[in-house]
């Protein structure tokens, strides 16, 4: 599920606790989370891609 550009801390924290409850799928959420951060960084060589992407 793509998650949004900006999300609020309290967002943050519902979506941990949901996780904490037993989301069914919730290792591969957070495998999917991790790779997905890993990449952008790799990709923007650290940089937000918010400061790379031309127009935003």
């Amino acid at each position: 599920m793509p998650k949004p550009g900006k999300i609020t801390t309290e967002q943050a924290v519902e979506f941990v606790k949901a996780l904490a409850r037993g989301e069914r799928d919730r290792g591969e959420i957070i495998k999917n989370g991790i790779s997905n951060q890993y990449n952008e960084a790799i990709a923007t060589k650290g940089r937000s891609l918010l400061d790379v992407t031309p127009g935003l």
